[in-house]
């Protein structure tokens, strides 16, 4: 592939670090991989980042033009601060700042959803579209908002929380505290403990999905897919509260386009017609009338792809020289 101006992209998670070379059309050249070793601590994360970084860097003649994080968590894209990442245990870390220091190039850091929706919008899904909400569904859920050209991050950089919205009054319980959330019906770990209540409360139901206690979104899809009765009961409602939650999304926000991706939809395709089909009888005609609904385009890759877009799309408004000395440090 011809080099060209290209960043690095960084995707966090708790269990993987994903560290890539993409260039200014959304290609990914090259990535590499880190084990997330939490109990090592925040610097030895951050530093090992930075050793990957450095190799990447060898690979090519010209320096990235900086480098782009997405990660899960509520992080400050303008301080570079990390408030909170709970699969990492990281409070108040200033992420942007400690990695700036050890390789002399510009740091940008959102959220990995946000990231996701970055990617779609400048080379996927929502490419040429200016209105649009993402959905993405694995083992919770979380959105993007792009709302007339502008990624709405929100007062207190909350916006697009899309998995709390409350789907049922008095619902199930979520992680975050409160009940009824889109998440705790639709989410992959929601789904796979509704699974165990059911199975513990319907002891008189046959299944064929195996222990109730290693029951996965997958195993719930196959059973489905062979109508089980259990698996056929836990997506039905899955089903009606997307459209519940999907429902307010476009009655409030009034998108010309609906994006789903994340590993449930990729696995449950007929999701997205559902919702198609749905959506027309629960949200506001107007709403609806040309609302487009599409599965995301970019897989797995996005949020490498939107990270790096924060450095490829938007330069820093300082100016770096890129430092020689700490790109070859090792």
């Amino acid at each position: 592939m011809k080099e060209s101006k290209w960043a690095i992209g960084i995707d966090i998670g708790g269990t993987k670090i994903n560290i890539a070379a993409v260039n200014d059309q959304g290609q990914v050249m090259k990535c590499m991989h880190l084990v997330t070793q939490v109990k090592a601590g925040v610097d030895s994360i951050i530093n090992d980042i930075a050793t990957v970084c450095r190799k990447l860097c060898t690979e090519y003649a010209q320096p990235p033009l900086g480098v782009g994080i997405g990660m899960a968590g509520q992080v400050d894209s303008h301080t570079g601060f990390v408030h909170l990442a709970p699969n990492l245990y990281w409070v108040d870390v200033p992420l942007g700042e400690k990695l700036e220091k050890l390789l002399g190039l510009p740091v940008s850091i959102t959220n990995d959803v946000r990231a996701s929706t970055i990617a779609e919008w400048k080379y996927g899904a929502g490419k040429g579209c200016d209105n649009f909400v993402c959905c993405f569904i694995g083992t919770g859920v979380g959105g993007g908002i792009v709302s007339n050209g502008l990624l709405l991050e929100g007062f207190s950089n909350s916006a697009g929380e899309i998995g709390h919205i409350a789907v049922e009054m008095d619902g199930l319980p979520c992680t975050c505290g409160r009940t009824g959330c889109l998440e705790t019906y639709v989410g992959g770990l929601a789904m796979s403990k509704r699974v165990q209540e059911w199975i513990a409360a319907h002891p008189e139901i046959s299944h064929g999905l195996g222990d109730p206690q290693h029951i996965t979104a997958k195993i719930l899809v196959e059973g489905f897919r062979k109508n089980d009765p259990v698996s056929v009961a836990i997506i039905g409602k899955a089903r009606k509260a997307l459209v519940a939650g999907m429902k307010g999304v476009v009655n409030v926000l009034n998108p010309e386009r609906l994006i789903l991706g994340g590993g449930i939809v990729y696995g449950l395709p007929e999701l997205i017609d559902w919702l198609r089909e749905d959506i027309k009888h629960a949200a506001l005609a107007i709403a609806t009338k040309k609302l487009e609904i599409v599965p995301a385009a970019l897989g797995s890759d996005s949020g490498l792809i939107g990270a790096s877009a924060l450095i490829l799309e938007k330069p820093p408004a300082k100016r770096y020289e890129p430092n020689a000395s700490k790109l070859r440090k090792t």
